[in-house]
Protein backbone atom coordinates (compact mmCIF):
# COMPACT_ATOMS: atom_id res chain seq x y z
CA UNK A 1 0.00 0.00 0.00
CA UNK A 2 1.24 3.35 -1.27
CA UNK A 3 0.55 6.80 -0.94
CA UNK A 4 -2.73 9.22 -1.31
CA UNK A 5 -3.21 13.16 -2.63
CA UNK A 6 -6.37 14.93 -1.12
CA UNK A 7 -7.52 18.03 -2.19
CA UNK A 8 -10.66 19.39 -0.58
CA UNK A 9 -11.11 21.98 -3.67
CA UNK A 10 -12.29 20.26 -6.52
CA UNK A 11 -10.89 22.98 -8.98
CA UNK A 12 -7.12 22.64 -8.08
CA UNK A 13 -5.95 23.44 -11.35
CA UNK A 14 -2.01 23.23 -12.04
CA UNK A 15 -1.54 22.89 -8.16
CA UNK A 16 -2.97 19.62 -8.39
CA UNK A 17 -1.77 18.31 -11.53
CA UNK A 18 2.16 18.89 -10.49
CA UNK A 19 1.51 17.27 -7.42
CA UNK A 20 -0.08 13.97 -9.25
CA UNK A 21 3.02 14.71 -11.35
CA UNK A 22 5.26 14.64 -7.84
CA UNK A 23 3.87 11.38 -7.78
CA UNK A 24 4.54 9.91 -11.18
CA UNK A 25 8.44 11.24 -10.78
CA UNK A 26 9.10 9.26 -8.45
CA UNK A 27 7.62 5.67 -9.79
CA UNK A 28 4.42 5.38 -8.34
CA UNK A 29 1.30 5.18 -10.98
CA UNK A 30 -2.23 6.55 -10.16
CA UNK A 31 -4.43 3.58 -9.26
CA UNK A 32 -7.59 5.69 -8.34
CA UNK A 33 -8.93 9.13 -9.05
CA UNK A 34 -12.19 9.93 -6.83
CA UNK A 35 -14.13 12.96 -7.21
CA UNK A 36 -17.33 13.62 -4.83
CA UNK A 37 -18.63 17.08 -4.19
CA UNK A 38 -15.71 19.12 -1.96
CA UNK A 39 -12.66 16.72 -2.13
CA UNK A 40 -10.58 15.08 -5.03
CA UNK A 41 -8.87 11.99 -3.39
CA UNK A 42 -5.64 10.35 -6.11
CA UNK A 43 -4.58 7.36 -4.39
CA UNK A 44 -1.14 5.83 -5.21
CA UNK A 45 0.54 2.33 -5.88
CA UNK A 46 3.84 1.53 -4.96
CA UNK A 47 6.86 1.49 -7.20
CA UNK A 48 7.03 -2.16 -7.50
CA UNK A 49 2.87 -1.61 -8.53
CA UNK A 50 1.62 -3.11 -5.27
CA UNK A 51 -1.89 -1.33 -5.15
CA UNK A 52 -3.46 0.75 -1.89
CA UNK A 53 -5.67 -0.89 0.04
CA UNK A 54 -9.24 -0.07 -1.29
CA UNK A 55 -12.56 -1.07 -1.38
CA UNK A 56 -16.13 0.37 -2.23
CA UNK A 57 -19.55 0.01 -1.32
CA UNK A 58 -22.43 -0.04 -3.45
CA UNK A 59 -23.80 3.00 -1.84
CA UNK A 60 -20.88 4.91 -3.07
CA UNK A 61 -18.85 4.60 0.96
CA UNK A 62 -15.20 3.64 0.54
CA UNK A 63 -12.13 3.10 2.37
CA UNK A 64 -8.69 3.42 1.08
CA UNK A 65 -5.35 2.63 3.44
CA UNK A 66 -1.96 3.38 2.56
CA UNK A 67 1.01 2.39 4.09
CA UNK A 68 1.03 -0.79 6.21
CA UNK A 69 -2.09 -1.10 8.19
CA UNK A 70 -3.26 -3.87 9.92
CA UNK A 71 -6.27 -4.38 11.55
CA UNK A 72 -7.32 -7.37 13.59
CA UNK A 73 -4.42 -8.53 12.77
CA UNK A 74 -5.08 -8.93 9.00
CA UNK A 75 -4.33 -7.33 5.64
CA UNK A 76 -6.37 -6.86 2.63
CA UNK A 77 -9.67 -6.26 1.78
CA UNK A 78 -11.73 -8.04 4.65
CA UNK A 79 -9.96 -6.61 7.41
CA UNK A 80 -10.82 -2.90 6.08
CA UNK A 81 -14.08 -3.96 5.71
CA UNK A 82 -14.15 -4.84 9.21
CA UNK A 83 -12.56 -1.66 9.88
CA UNK A 84 -15.08 0.42 7.91
CA UNK A 85 -17.80 -1.35 9.51
CA UNK A 86 -16.09 -1.00 13.34
CA UNK A 87 -15.42 2.80 12.63
CA UNK A 88 -19.17 3.68 10.90
CA UNK A 89 -20.92 1.81 13.99
CA UNK A 90 -19.11 4.07 16.27
CA UNK A 91 -16.73 1.60 18.02
CA UNK A 92 -12.78 1.78 19.21
CA UNK A 93 -10.49 0.75 16.41
CA UNK A 94 -7.41 1.91 17.93
CA UNK A 95 -7.29 -0.66 20.15
CA UNK A 96 -6.97 -3.26 16.90
CA UNK A 97 -4.99 -1.30 14.19
CA UNK A 98 -1.51 -1.44 13.95
CA UNK A 99 1.56 -0.67 11.34
CA UNK A 100 2.49 2.71 10.07
CA UNK A 101 -0.30 3.97 7.70
CA UNK A 102 -3.13 6.63 6.65
CA UNK A 103 -7.26 5.84 6.52
CA UNK A 104 -9.67 7.75 4.77
CA UNK A 105 -13.43 6.80 5.14
CA UNK A 106 -16.04 8.11 3.23
CA UNK A 107 -19.63 7.90 4.60
CA UNK A 108 -22.46 9.87 2.74
CA UNK A 109 -21.29 13.10 2.80
CA UNK A 110 -18.54 12.72 5.16
CA UNK A 111 -14.90 11.98 5.02
CA UNK A 112 -12.62 11.02 7.80
CA UNK A 113 -9.11 10.47 8.45
CA UNK A 114 -7.20 7.92 11.12
CA UNK A 115 -3.72 8.68 11.13
CA UNK A 116 -0.54 6.28 12.32
CA UNK A 117 -1.45 6.62 16.15
CA UNK A 118 2.73 6.60 16.40
CA UNK A 119 3.17 9.28 13.81
CA UNK A 120 5.78 7.35 12.00
CA UNK A 121 3.72 7.56 8.82
CA UNK A 122 3.29 11.40 8.43
CA UNK A 123 0.15 13.31 7.16
CA UNK A 124 1.06 16.44 5.50
CA UNK A 125 -1.61 19.59 5.55
CA UNK A 126 -1.90 22.71 4.33
CA UNK A 127 -2.61 25.13 7.22
CA UNK A 128 -5.46 26.21 5.88
CA UNK A 129 -6.66 23.07 5.65
CA UNK A 130 -7.75 22.66 2.12
CA UNK A 131 -4.78 19.72 0.88
CA UNK A 132 -3.57 16.66 2.74
CA UNK A 133 -1.40 14.05 1.67
CA UNK A 134 1.44 11.52 2.51
CA UNK A 135 4.01 13.40 0.27
CA UNK A 136 5.44 16.80 1.85
CA UNK A 137 6.52 17.64 -1.91
CA UNK A 138 3.19 16.98 -3.37
CA UNK A 139 1.58 19.45 -0.58
CA UNK A 140 4.02 22.20 -1.02
CA UNK A 141 2.43 22.30 -4.72
CA UNK A 142 -0.83 22.53 -4.02
CA UNK A 143 0.05 25.97 -1.68
CA UNK A 144 -0.40 29.29 -3.17
CA UNK A 145 3.13 30.27 -1.76
CA UNK A 146 5.84 28.92 0.79
CA UNK A 147 7.40 30.97 2.94
CA UNK A 148 10.55 29.57 5.05
CA UNK A 149 10.51 28.97 8.08
CA UNK A 150 14.17 29.03 9.50
CA UNK A 151 13.37 27.51 13.12
CA UNK A 152 12.53 24.45 11.08
CA UNK A 153 15.59 24.66 8.36
CA UNK A 154 17.45 24.77 11.34
CA UNK A 155 15.76 21.90 13.39
CA UNK A 156 16.46 19.89 9.77
CA UNK A 157 20.23 20.99 9.04
CA UNK A 158 21.01 20.15 12.86
CA UNK A 159 19.24 17.11 13.66
CA UNK A 160 17.51 15.62 10.10
CA UNK A 161 14.04 16.61 10.43
CA UNK A 162 11.20 18.63 12.28
CA UNK A 163 9.92 18.23 15.93
CA UNK A 164 5.85 18.89 16.19
CA UNK A 165 3.66 19.63 13.72
CA UNK A 166 5.75 22.34 11.75
CA UNK A 167 7.79 21.92 9.04
CA UNK A 168 10.11 23.65 6.60
CA UNK A 169 7.28 26.03 5.37
CA UNK A 170 4.54 28.06 7.13
CA UNK A 171 1.80 26.94 4.95
CA UNK A 172 2.70 22.74 5.55
CA UNK A 173 1.72 21.60 8.66
CA UNK A 174 1.73 17.63 10.33
CA UNK A 175 -1.35 16.65 11.00
CA UNK A 176 -1.78 15.55 14.52
CA UNK A 177 -2.02 11.79 14.56
CA UNK A 178 -3.26 11.65 18.45
CA UNK A 179 -6.52 12.75 16.61
CA UNK A 180 -9.25 11.15 14.97
CA UNK A 181 -10.18 13.69 12.05
CA UNK A 182 -13.44 14.60 9.99
CA UNK A 183 -12.71 16.60 6.98
CA UNK A 184 -16.20 17.15 5.12
CA UNK A 185 -18.68 18.21 5.61
CA UNK A 186 -16.13 20.73 7.75
CA UNK A 187 -13.28 20.05 9.38
CA UNK A 188 -12.99 19.05 12.91
CA UNK A 189 -11.19 16.59 15.38
CA UNK A 190 -11.45 14.63 18.12
CA UNK A 191 -8.89 12.99 21.03
CA UNK A 192 -8.36 9.13 19.93
CA UNK A 193 -9.01 7.31 22.77
CA UNK A 194 -6.42 6.12 24.81
CA UNK A 195 -5.01 2.74 24.99
CA UNK A 196 -3.44 2.09 29.13
CA UNK A 197 -0.24 -0.40 28.91
CA UNK A 198 1.89 -1.30 31.76
CA UNK A 199 2.92 -3.90 34.28
CA UNK A 200 0.80 -5.77 37.38
CA UNK A 201 1.27 -3.90 40.54
CA UNK A 202 4.33 -5.52 41.93
CA UNK A 203 5.71 -6.94 38.71
CA UNK A 204 9.96 -7.41 38.78
CA UNK A 205 12.91 -7.53 36.06
CA UNK A 206 11.52 -11.19 35.29
CA UNK A 207 7.75 -10.30 35.11
CA UNK A 208 8.32 -7.51 32.59
CA UNK A 209 10.77 -9.52 30.84
CA UNK A 210 8.02 -12.24 30.48
CA UNK A 211 5.47 -9.80 29.67
CA UNK A 212 7.34 -8.05 26.80
CA UNK A 213 8.67 -10.89 25.44
CA UNK A 214 5.32 -12.80 25.41
CA UNK A 215 3.94 -9.20 23.29
CA UNK A 216 6.47 -8.91 20.92
CA UNK A 217 6.27 -12.70 19.90
CA UNK A 218 2.13 -12.26 19.57
CA UNK A 219 2.73 -9.33 17.77
CA UNK A 220 5.76 -10.81 15.18
CA UNK A 221 3.72 -13.68 14.89
CA UNK A 222 0.78 -11.43 13.65
CA UNK A 223 3.20 -9.80 10.85
CA UNK A 224 4.39 -13.25 10.03
CA UNK A 225 0.76 -14.57 9.45
CA UNK A 226 -0.26 -11.30 7.37
CA UNK A 227 2.73 -11.50 5.26
CA UNK A 228 3.38 -15.12 4.95
CA UNK A 229 6.43 -15.24 6.70
CA UNK A 230 8.40 -13.07 4.17
CA UNK A 231 10.25 -10.66 5.55
CA UNK A 232 13.56 -8.35 4.89
CA UNK A 233 15.42 -6.99 8.11
CA UNK A 234 18.35 -5.60 8.56
CA UNK A 235 21.50 -7.37 10.80
CA UNK A 236 24.11 -4.79 12.40
CA UNK A 237 26.53 -5.01 15.39
CA UNK A 238 23.52 -3.70 17.89
CA UNK A 239 20.90 -5.04 20.32
CA UNK A 240 18.17 -3.62 18.26
CA UNK A 241 18.37 -5.83 14.71
CA UNK A 242 19.51 -8.79 16.90
CA UNK A 243 16.05 -8.76 18.93
CA UNK A 244 14.18 -8.43 15.95
CA UNK A 245 16.43 -11.82 14.47
CA UNK A 246 15.89 -13.52 18.34
CA UNK A 247 11.91 -12.94 17.95
CA UNK A 248 11.75 -14.17 14.24
CA UNK A 249 14.00 -17.68 14.88
CA UNK A 250 11.73 -18.24 18.21
CA UNK A 251 8.75 -17.96 15.75
CA UNK A 252 10.41 -19.93 12.97
CA UNK A 253 11.01 -17.65 10.24
CA UNK A 254 13.96 -16.81 8.48
CA UNK A 255 14.69 -13.08 7.04
CA UNK A 256 16.22 -11.88 4.13
CA UNK A 257 19.37 -10.53 6.27
CA UNK A 258 21.47 -7.33 4.93
CA UNK A 259 23.95 -5.44 6.49
CA UNK A 260 25.56 -2.02 4.90
CA UNK A 261 28.79 -0.77 5.40
CA UNK A 262 32.34 -1.13 4.72
CA UNK A 263 34.10 -4.39 5.01
CA UNK A 264 36.22 -3.09 8.06
CA UNK A 265 33.15 -1.75 9.78
CA UNK A 266 32.09 -2.87 13.13
CA UNK A 267 28.45 -3.61 12.23
CA UNK A 268 29.44 -5.34 9.24
CA UNK A 269 32.48 -7.74 11.12
CA UNK A 270 29.86 -8.43 14.13
CA UNK A 271 27.10 -9.52 11.24
CA UNK A 272 29.10 -11.58 9.52
CA UNK A 273 30.23 -13.10 12.56
CA UNK A 274 26.73 -14.33 13.74
CA UNK A 275 25.79 -15.00 10.04
CA UNK A 276 28.99 -17.71 9.71
CA UNK A 277 28.53 -19.15 13.47
CA UNK A 278 24.33 -19.80 12.85
CA UNK A 279 25.07 -20.31 9.17
CA UNK A 280 22.37 -17.82 8.12
CA UNK A 281 22.39 -16.29 4.83
CA UNK A 282 23.44 -12.61 4.96
CA UNK A 283 23.64 -10.06 2.24
CA UNK A 284 27.04 -7.46 2.43
CA UNK A 285 26.02 -4.15 0.62
CA UNK A 286 29.28 -1.51 0.57
CA UNK A 287 27.47 1.45 -0.15
CA UNK A 288 30.85 3.46 -0.77
CA UNK A 289 31.72 0.97 -3.56
CA UNK A 290 28.89 1.84 -5.96
CA UNK A 291 30.38 3.34 -8.66
CA UNK A 292 30.57 6.93 -9.04
CA UNK A 293 27.65 8.05 -11.68
CA UNK A 294 28.85 9.65 -14.61
CA UNK A 295 28.89 13.99 -14.16
CA UNK A 296 26.20 14.34 -16.98
CA UNK A 297 23.89 11.68 -15.44
CA UNK A 298 24.03 13.75 -11.92
CA UNK A 299 21.48 15.96 -12.41
CA UNK A 300 18.98 13.55 -13.63
CA UNK A 301 19.76 11.28 -10.89
CA UNK A 302 19.51 13.82 -8.33
CA UNK A 303 16.37 14.88 -9.56
CA UNK A 304 15.27 11.62 -9.49
CA UNK A 305 16.25 11.25 -5.67
CA UNK A 306 14.76 14.24 -4.85
CA UNK A 307 11.33 13.20 -5.77
CA UNK A 308 11.90 9.79 -4.62
CA UNK A 309 12.98 10.79 -1.28
CA UNK A 310 10.06 13.90 -0.83
CA UNK A 311 12.42 16.33 -0.51
CA UNK A 312 13.40 15.37 2.94
CA UNK A 313 15.35 12.06 3.65
CA UNK A 314 16.86 12.49 6.98
CA UNK A 315 20.68 12.48 5.50
CA UNK A 316 19.82 14.93 2.60
CA UNK A 317 18.89 13.77 -0.91
CA UNK A 318 22.41 13.73 -1.94
CA UNK A 319 24.35 10.70 -2.20
CA UNK A 320 25.96 8.26 -5.16
CA UNK A 321 22.63 6.81 -5.94
CA UNK A 322 23.32 3.47 -4.07
CA UNK A 323 20.00 4.23 -1.28
CA UNK A 324 17.63 4.25 -4.15
CA UNK A 325 18.59 0.89 -5.78
CA UNK A 326 19.40 -0.70 -2.31
CA UNK A 327 15.90 0.39 -0.84
CA UNK A 328 14.17 -1.20 -4.23
CA UNK A 329 16.19 -4.01 -4.67
CA UNK A 330 15.60 -5.41 -0.69
CA UNK A 331 11.80 -4.40 -0.96
CA UNK A 332 11.79 -6.93 -3.75
CA UNK A 333 13.43 -9.52 -1.23
CA UNK A 334 10.28 -9.69 1.15
CA UNK A 335 6.68 -9.13 1.38
CA UNK A 336 7.83 -6.35 4.42
CA UNK A 337 10.61 -4.58 5.01
CA UNK A 338 11.53 -4.80 8.88
CA UNK A 339 13.22 -1.25 10.31
CA UNK A 340 14.56 -1.93 13.96
CA UNK A 341 14.76 1.96 14.20
CA UNK A 342 13.01 2.11 17.84
CA UNK A 343 14.51 -0.71 19.72
CA UNK A 344 16.00 1.63 22.39
CA UNK A 345 13.42 1.93 24.06
CA UNK A 346 14.41 -1.44 26.37
CA UNK A 347 17.83 0.14 27.26
CA UNK A 348 19.00 3.46 28.60
CA UNK A 349 20.08 5.79 25.74
CA UNK A 350 20.47 9.36 26.91
CA UNK A 351 23.08 8.83 28.73
CA UNK A 352 21.86 10.72 31.19
CA UNK A 353 21.48 9.93 34.99
CA UNK A 354 18.38 9.17 36.81
CA UNK A 355 17.13 11.90 37.95
CA UNK A 356 14.54 15.08 36.52
CA UNK A 357 15.87 17.99 34.77
CA UNK A 358 14.99 21.19 33.43
CA UNK A 359 13.64 20.81 29.32
CA UNK A 360 16.27 23.69 28.87
CA UNK A 361 19.59 21.72 30.58
CA UNK A 362 18.34 18.26 29.06
CA UNK A 363 18.23 20.24 25.46
CA UNK A 364 21.68 21.90 26.32
CA UNK A 365 22.71 18.46 27.09
CA UNK A 366 21.56 16.22 24.13
CA UNK A 367 20.84 18.84 21.52
CA UNK A 368 23.24 21.86 21.64
CA UNK A 369 25.95 20.76 18.91
CA UNK A 370 28.05 23.36 19.89
CA UNK A 371 29.06 23.90 16.57
CA UNK A 372 27.03 27.18 15.08
CA UNK A 373 29.73 28.87 12.94
CA UNK A 374 28.36 27.90 9.54
CA UNK A 375 24.96 29.73 10.63
CA UNK A 376 24.44 33.66 10.10
CA UNK A 377 23.35 35.76 11.73
CA UNK A 378 20.01 34.99 11.20
CA UNK A 379 20.43 32.44 13.53
CA UNK A 380 20.23 32.73 17.69
CA UNK A 381 21.18 29.99 19.30
CA UNK A 382 18.98 31.44 22.74
CA UNK A 383 15.96 31.71 20.45
CA UNK A 384 16.41 28.49 18.53
CA UNK A 385 16.47 26.43 21.96
CA UNK A 386 13.65 28.83 23.21
CA UNK A 387 11.34 27.69 20.87
CA UNK A 388 12.76 23.98 20.95
CA UNK A 389 11.59 23.80 25.15
CA UNK A 390 8.27 25.12 23.31
CA UNK A 391 8.00 22.09 21.41
CA UNK A 392 9.35 19.98 24.08
CA UNK A 393 6.22 21.29 26.84
CA UNK A 394 3.74 20.65 23.07
CA UNK A 395 5.03 16.71 22.67
CA UNK A 396 5.02 16.21 26.86
CA UNK A 397 1.76 18.32 27.52
CA UNK A 398 3.10 19.79 29.93
CA UNK A 399 4.28 23.53 31.67
CA UNK A 400 6.82 22.39 33.53
CA UNK A 401 10.42 23.76 33.55
CA UNK A 402 11.48 20.52 34.92
CA UNK A 403 10.67 17.20 33.81
CA UNK A 404 10.81 13.41 35.22
CA UNK A 405 13.00 10.88 33.66
CA UNK A 406 10.22 8.89 32.72
CA UNK A 407 9.33 12.26 30.87
CA UNK A 408 12.48 12.17 29.11
CA UNK A 409 12.02 8.05 27.92
CA UNK A 410 9.10 9.48 26.25
CA UNK A 411 11.01 12.01 24.34
CA UNK A 412 12.81 9.31 22.49
CA UNK A 413 9.82 8.28 19.80
CA UNK A 414 8.61 11.85 19.61
CA UNK A 415 12.06 13.55 19.29
CA UNK A 416 15.01 11.42 19.02
CA UNK A 417 13.36 8.92 16.88
CA UNK A 418 11.64 10.77 14.76
CA UNK A 419 14.09 11.13 11.85
CA UNK A 420 12.64 7.84 10.68
CA UNK A 421 8.99 8.91 10.19
CA UNK A 422 10.05 10.51 6.90
CA UNK A 423 12.46 7.23 6.36
CA UNK A 424 9.02 5.11 6.83
CA UNK A 425 7.06 6.71 4.35
CA UNK A 426 9.72 6.84 1.82
CA UNK A 427 9.95 2.97 2.21
CA UNK A 428 5.99 2.38 1.83
CA UNK A 429 6.24 3.88 -1.43
CA UNK A 430 8.34 0.63 -2.39
CA UNK A 431 6.32 -1.59 -0.44
CA UNK A 432 4.63 -2.64 2.70
CA UNK A 433 7.38 -1.22 5.16
CA UNK A 434 7.12 -1.13 9.49
CA UNK A 435 8.51 0.22 12.52
CA UNK A 436 7.85 -2.71 15.40
CA UNK A 437 9.00 -1.28 18.18
CA UNK A 438 7.49 2.17 17.40
CA UNK A 439 3.61 0.21 18.18
CA UNK A 440 2.18 2.14 20.92
CA UNK A 441 1.35 -1.14 22.60
CA UNK A 442 5.19 -1.12 22.84
CA UNK A 443 6.45 2.02 23.15
CA UNK A 444 3.81 3.11 26.46
CA UNK A 445 4.76 -0.27 27.90
CA UNK A 446 8.24 0.96 27.74
CA UNK A 447 7.77 4.22 29.84
CA UNK A 448 6.81 1.66 32.75
CA UNK A 449 10.75 -0.12 32.68
CA UNK A 450 12.56 1.34 35.28
CA UNK A 451 15.37 2.85 34.22
CA UNK A 452 17.41 0.73 36.61
CA UNK A 453 16.77 -2.33 34.61
CA UNK A 454 17.54 -0.28 31.41
CA UNK A 455 20.44 0.89 32.17
CA UNK A 456 24.09 -0.90 31.15
CA UNK A 457 21.40 -2.40 28.50
CA UNK A 458 20.48 -5.14 30.79
CA UNK A 459 17.00 -5.65 29.67
CA UNK A 460 17.15 -5.59 26.31
CA UNK A 461 20.09 -7.98 26.43
CA UNK A 462 17.94 -9.91 28.72
CA UNK A 463 15.53 -9.96 26.09
CA UNK A 464 17.63 -11.29 23.27
CA UNK A 465 18.99 -14.20 25.64
CA UNK A 466 15.92 -15.50 26.84
CA UNK A 467 14.43 -15.59 22.88
CA UNK A 468 17.90 -16.90 21.66
CA UNK A 469 20.62 -17.81 23.60
CA UNK A 470 22.91 -18.79 21.31
CA UNK A 471 22.38 -15.18 19.13
CA UNK A 472 23.05 -13.26 22.53
CA UNK A 473 26.08 -15.11 22.92
CA UNK A 474 28.29 -13.10 19.83
CA UNK A 475 30.22 -10.10 20.68
CA UNK A 476 28.30 -6.34 19.53
CA UNK A 477 29.89 -3.48 17.88
CA UNK A 478 29.60 -2.29 21.94
CA UNK A 479 32.74 -4.41 23.08
CA UNK A 480 30.59 -6.74 24.78
CA UNK A 481 27.95 -9.67 24.35
CA UNK A 482 24.59 -10.01 25.82
CA UNK A 483 25.26 -13.18 27.74
CA UNK A 484 27.66 -12.53 30.22
CA UNK A 485 27.38 -10.63 33.09
CA UNK A 486 27.88 -7.11 33.39
CA UNK A 487 31.75 -6.06 34.19
CA UNK A 488 32.11 -3.41 36.51
CA UNK A 489 34.68 -1.79 33.39
CA UNK A 490 30.81 -1.39 31.43
CA UNK A 491 29.30 0.16 34.61
CA UNK A 492 31.74 2.48 35.08
CA UNK A 493 32.20 3.55 31.46
CA UNK A 494 28.45 3.94 31.41
CA UNK A 495 28.41 6.00 34.62
CA UNK A 496 30.94 8.64 33.19
CA UNK A 497 29.51 8.87 30.29
CA UNK A 498 26.02 9.78 31.42
CA UNK A 499 27.89 12.23 34.12
CA UNK A 500 30.27 14.01 31.28
CA UNK A 501 29.93 17.77 31.97
CA UNK A 502 27.90 20.02 29.26
CA UNK A 503 31.21 21.38 28.20
CA UNK A 504 33.29 18.38 27.35
CA UNK A 505 30.35 16.90 25.42
CA UNK A 506 30.47 20.50 23.00
CA UNK A 507 34.13 19.82 22.47
CA UNK A 508 33.75 16.06 21.88
CA UNK A 509 30.83 16.96 19.17
CA UNK A 510 32.85 19.88 17.36
CA UNK A 511 36.18 17.71 16.63
CA UNK A 512 34.15 14.99 15.50
CA UNK A 513 34.28 16.52 11.69
CA UNK A 514 37.67 18.63 12.10
CA UNK A 515 39.04 18.13 8.46
CA UNK A 516 36.76 15.93 7.16
CA UNK A 517 36.70 15.23 3.68
CA UNK A 518 33.17 15.96 1.89
CA UNK A 519 31.84 13.06 -0.55
CA UNK A 520 32.61 13.95 -4.11
CA UNK A 521 28.89 14.87 -4.99
CA UNK A 522 28.78 17.67 -2.27
CA UNK A 523 31.68 19.84 -4.17
CA UNK A 524 33.87 20.41 -7.78
CA UNK A 525 32.01 19.95 -10.84
CA UNK A 526 29.18 17.46 -9.36
CA UNK A 527 28.77 20.68 -6.95
CA UNK A 528 28.32 22.96 -10.43
CA UNK A 529 26.55 20.93 -12.29
CA UNK A 530 23.95 21.59 -10.14
CA UNK A 531 23.69 25.01 -8.66
CA UNK A 532 26.37 26.80 -11.30
CA UNK A 533 28.21 30.06 -9.56
CA UNK A 534 24.82 31.40 -8.84
CA UNK A 535 24.34 33.02 -4.76
CA UNK A 536 22.67 30.10 -2.24
CA UNK A 537 19.00 31.28 -1.40
CA UNK A 538 20.41 29.23 1.63
CA UNK A 539 23.09 31.85 2.17
CA UNK A 540 20.40 34.01 4.03
CA UNK A 541 20.45 31.61 6.78
CA UNK A 542 23.91 29.69 6.65
CA UNK A 543 26.71 28.63 4.34
CA UNK A 544 26.88 25.05 3.47
CA UNK A 545 30.33 25.69 2.24
CA UNK A 546 31.32 26.23 6.17
CA UNK A 547 29.54 23.05 7.33
CA UNK A 548 32.34 20.47 8.40
CA UNK A 549 29.93 17.00 8.46
CA UNK A 550 28.77 16.16 5.36
CA UNK A 551 25.12 14.92 6.36
CA UNK A 552 24.62 18.82 7.56
CA UNK A 553 26.22 20.17 4.49
CA UNK A 554 23.76 17.64 2.19
CA UNK A 555 20.77 18.19 4.03
CA UNK A 556 21.56 22.10 3.93
CA UNK A 557 22.22 21.79 0.35
CA UNK A 558 18.89 19.66 0.06
CA UNK A 559 17.35 22.74 1.85
CA UNK A 560 18.66 24.59 -1.29
CA UNK A 561 16.74 22.50 -4.09
CA UNK A 562 13.24 23.35 -2.41
CA UNK A 563 14.19 27.18 -2.06
CA UNK A 564 15.97 27.29 -5.63
CA UNK A 565 13.20 25.71 -7.26
CA UNK A 566 15.91 23.45 -8.66
CA UNK A 567 13.61 20.22 -9.50
CA UNK A 568 10.18 21.85 -8.23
Amino acid sequence: MSGFLLSMETDGGRGVQRARESFRKRGMEEYRALRRPGMELFLYSTCLGQPPGWIEFENGDFLAAVGTCLYRGGVGPESLRELYRDFTAGRDCDAHLAGNYAVLIGQGERLSLLGDRSGYYGVYTLKDGSAFSSSFLATTYLADSLSLSPQELYEYVFYGFFFHQTTLFEEVRLLDHERTWRLLPETESSPRATIPQGFPPGAGFGDMLAQVEAKLLDYFRTLGDAYGGSFTAALSGGYDSRLMLAILRKLGYSPHLYVYGSPAHEDVRVAKAIANGEKLALEHVDKSAHPRPALADWPALLERDFHFFDGLKATGVFDNGSDHLTRVDRARKGELQLNGAGGEIYREIWNLPNRSLSIRRFLQVRYDTGDYGFCTGAFDAGSFFDALARKVHALLNTSRRRISRREVEMLFPRLRNIFAASNTTINNQIGPSLLPYMEPRFVDESYEIPIKYKDYGRFNAALIRSLDPSLASYQSAYGINFTDPISPKTRLTAKIRQNVPVGLRLLRRTRRYAGSAQPFYLGGDYYRTIFGDRPLAVAEYLDPAGIRDPVKRARALTVELFLGDYFR
